[in-house]
């Protein structure tokens, strides 16, 4: 008799309330016949093998807008009150959770909620799932997930449209504000190949999630044999996972879809572990390691990748996995993370460990992730802490010839004073820092005032992104107490050119720079002095402090419309200006 303890996906209801662009699952959306007898036999079937059964997750499709699906919950608890239930919802739960007996089901018998999540912010995530108030339902989840103390995880898809180090920075900060976790599935491209995430995507961005975070779970044994991460079941496909379909064929993955693959229906199947009997799960176990791995050191703990990620690309279990470095004549040492891996020290049950190749995340920023900004956040909060937005912002909101929904750059935007304002007069700003500790402080902020739209929070480097941005982008950018921070090359050639190229045609900037006479520059002669801070928040810091006449020649190009120097009682000087592009 079999010891083993499986793992069921369960693909109850092909209903879903939106569209998303890269479903994997559209290939078997037909029209459901004969619901309620599925109900029952899917009862019948979790009562017989109870003690066989570790967990169930409901997928596919919205389950929660399925009308049965929190009283099949119910019925299944009771039957089976040891086995773990669980659901990924695309943020849906949270509205049908308003109905007082789905609450009590879900309070009662849902432990696990994994929330669909593609990118950061609202007006993107909404696009991306095409429907209005996706995002918002994300984060209304999240909070009932809080509330009642529920295992929460924020699962994304990666794929080639939201592979970027600032997006899944934006999602994992989510995920952190809420004490959830953080899961990736990397795409599978059942219906076409077009989101299919390109080799280098994957690789840099694995990279920084390994560097930045602690692991929970690396369920993917090419990427944990990459990095010498544990995957002590490998690929749990056709072993002790399967997944439930809505017709209710049985298949050995959730993206082996292919008729080929349903051999059964669960109607069919008395005992789980004849599973293993089943042709399309023989067909997998009788897998060996491609030939194409030779004599590779990680073939034994690899074993040729993942199994529904080699018939996808190739429809041959003999190739290898599509993204094996060495298909790219890549190191299969990634940037020496060998043996570097973080894990959790509380390292959670998950119903997707175990079930599919996953890779998952504990949200919490590790130490060695920690930039010196983002200890000045920590350390000096107070220093930054203002919610007044600076007085040069007002004149400029006056000044500009755009008065509506106008598109705000806000550069450096540490606690967000200052783009706020905009925020709060209607328009679109993109909050730039690349403090995590800050944006951090600034989404909460936000989010615990439910704005959960009209704004982007990229944590990222100014110039990087400054360089990147289209021409012509921003009615009004702002820049404030933050392109001092750098030498005075960097400032003429990154910083001020570019501010200039991104603004559209009479648009307003707001730039503040320290000023010569400012007590912190030991050379209050010198027209340019590049000094590095030795006291205070920003010790260590490089600072360039500007004469007048200097500081016009910086900004050759510009409309001066005002130019004013400040000094605090601190004796910190500063030039503040506004200026149009002409």
């Amino acid at each position: 008799m079999s010891n083993i303890k499986w793992k069921i996906g369960w693909g109850l209801s092909n209903k879903c309330n939106m569209a998303c662009k890269f479903c994997y699952s559209r290939k078997v959306r037909r029209e459901q016949k004969n619901f309620d007898n599925v109900i029952q036999t899917g009862i019948d079937f979790v009562k017989k093998n109870r003690n066989k059964i570790d967990s169930i997750n409901f997928g596919t499709g919205e389950p929660t807008v399925e009308p049965s699906f929190f009283s099949f919950c119910d019925q299944l608890n009771r039957v089976a009150p040891n086995v773990t239930l669980g659901v990924t919802t695309n943020g849906n739960l949270a509205k049908a959770a308003r109905n007082p007996y789905n609450l009590d089901v879900f309070i009662r018998c849902i432990e696990d909620i994994d929330i669909s999540l593609d990118f950061g912010d609202a007006e993107r995530q909404d696009e991306s799932r095409n429907c209005e108030g996706a995002f918002q339902g994300v984060i209304e989840t999240l909070k009932l997930c809080q509330k009642y103390g529920k295992n929460a995880t924020v699962v994304s898809v990666m794929h080639k449209y939201n592979c970027s180090y600032s997006n899944f920075s934006s999602m994992i900060r989510i995920a952190r504000l809420y004490n959830a976790s953080f899961r990736i599935n990397i795409l599978r491209p059942t219906v076409d190949f077009s989101f299919a995430l390109p080799y280098k995507n994957l690789k840099d961005n694995f990279i920084n999630l390994i560097r930045e975070y602690e692991v929970e779970s690396i369920a993917d044994p090419l990427l944990a044999a990459l990095v010498e991460a544990d995957c002590p079941n490998g690929d749990p496909t056709a072993e002790s996972s399967f997944r439930i379909l809505p017709n209710g064929y049985v298949t050995p993955s959730t993206y082996l879809l292919d008729a080929d693959w349903q051999v059964k229906r669960l109607d069919e199947i008395d005992n789980i572990d004849s599973m293993h009997e089943l042709d399309s799960f023989k067909k997998i176990k009788a897998v060996e390691i491609p030939q194409s791995c030779g004599k590779c050191r990680m073939r034994e703990i690899c074993k040729g990748g993942v199994f529904d990620r080699r018939w996808l690309w190739y429809h041959d279990f003999s190739e290898n996995d599509p993204y094996c470095p060495l298909r790219f004549g890549d190191s299969l040492d990634w940037k020496q993370l060998s043996g570097n891996v973080i894990y959790s020290k509380k390292r959670k049950s998950f119903v997707h460990d175990g079930y599919l190749p996953t890779l998952i995340f504990n949200p919490i920023i590790n130490a060695r992730a920690l930039s010196r900004w983002d200890n000045i956040y920590l350390n000096y909060r107070s220093s930054y802490n203002s919610n007044e937005p600076d007085q040069y912002i007002l004149k400029a909101e006056e000044i500009t010839s755009q008065k509506t929904k106008r598109k705000v750059l806000d550069l450096g935007s540490g606690l967000g004073r200052n783009g706020k304002y905009f925020l709060s007069k209607g328009d679109y700003v993109s909050f730039i820092e690349s403090s995590k500790v800050a944006n951090d402080i600034l989404v909460k902020s936000l989010l615990d005032k439910n704005i959960m739209s009209g704004y982007s929070v990229i944590e990222c480097d100014i110039v990087e992104f400054l360089e990147n941005e289209k021409n012509e982008s921003f009615d009004i950018v702002l820049a404030m107490h933050i392109i001092s921070h750098g030498t005075i090359d960097i400032i003429a050639s990154s910083y001020i050119k570019n501010i200039y190229r991104v603004l559209k045609k009479n648009g307003i900037a707001c730039i503040t720079l320290p000023s010569i006479t400012d007590e912190r520059c030991p050379n209050h002669g010198a027209d340019i002095y590049e000094y590095t801070l030795e006291d205070g928040p920003e010790k260590g810091i490089v600072h360039s402090f500007y004469s007048e006449a200097a500081l016009l020649r910086e900004i050759n190009g510009f409309e001066v419309l005002e130019i004013d120097e400040k000094t605090n009682d601190n004796g910190n000087a500063h030039w503040n200006l506004i200026l149009r592009k002409r």
